[in-house]
């Protein structure tokens, strides 16, 4: 991310991690993860309120990849953001990976 701000200057406007459904970053985190990166770049993410919902993961896939384990319908959504903060270039830094649990982690 420092390096993206170092590249791009004042043409970030928006950095959003990824934090799924984990409390947001304090300050001090903010600071440690982010570095010399403008602190006022970072946007929280709600998971409960600030998400968009741009489709569903049909049942019968659902079913398939969970090995018969459940059948329901999944929503595939993003935050609000994405949708409508008019950017001409979104980055993903860092890998996206299964979680050992259930969902997608996200850690460098």
């Amino acid at each position: 991310t420092e390096i993206s701000w170092e590249y791009y200057g004042d043409r970030l406007t928006d950095i959003l991690p990824a934090l799924g459904t984990h409390t947001p970053m304090t300050d001090d985190q903010i600071s440690h993860m982010f570095g010399k990166t403008p602190a006022n770049l970072v946007r929280i993410h709600d998971w409960r309120n600030d998400v968009v919902t741009l489709g569903r993961v049909s049942a019968e896939i659902v079913e398939e990849v969970s090995e018969y384990k459940v059948h329901f319908d999944w929503p595939v959504q993003v935050n609000r953001l994405l949708v409508e903060g008019n950017f001409d270039l979104i980055l993903s830094i860092g890998q996206v990976v299964p979680h050992e649990v259930v969902g997608m982690a996200n850690y460098n």
